[in-house]
């Protein structure tokens, strides 16, 4: 019957490991998790057009010692257009946390008195206003307590 008891005692020790295991995983995610991510992309794109008009006109005479005259004319046109655009990207990422209104814990303390025999409990508390939190926990001597506290 005492090996029976054992075995028992193994499994819920277990099972207690197991689940606190649990609530500190999915505590720590929800801890970890944003509550709202806002994400501002702003783009200002300048444009600069540049004209540089540069036309030369060249006209040659040329008197032949026959009587004749030629007459050329040539343009030459040197104009530049510089069609320059400057982007600027400026990112902003702002990141909101969740109040938490509830937590809950775990408790264990050894007896002294009966060979450290632990004693588990449990705690819960709810924040009621601002950052002040009021809750209760109880362990599995039957014991019942009440808390206050304040989280800063």
């Amino acid at each position: 019957m005492g090996n029976l008891y054992q075995n028992y005692k193994n499994y819920v020790h277990a099972a207690i490991a197991m689940l606190l295991c649990l609530l500190i995983g999915y505590g720590g995610g929800r801890y970890a998790q944003p509550a709202k991510v806002i994400t501002k992309t702003e783009t200002v794109e300048k444009e600069k057009i540049v004209t540089n008009d540069n036309v030369v006109t060249v006209v040659k005479e040329i008197d032949r010692p026959d009587g004749t005259k030629e007459k050329t004319t040539e343009t030459v046109d040197k104009s530049t257009i510089t069609n320059d655009t400057d982007t600027t990207t400026k990112t902003t990422k702002d990141v909101e946390r969740k109040t938490l209104d509830w937590k809950v814990g775990a408790l264990a303390k050894p007896d002294f008195s009966d060979h450290l025999k632990p004693t588990y409990g449990i705690q819960i508390e709810r924040r009621v206003i601002g950052s002040i939190y009021v809750g209760g926990a109880m362990t599995t001597n039957r014991e019942f307590f009440a808390s206050v506290g304040i989280l800063f």
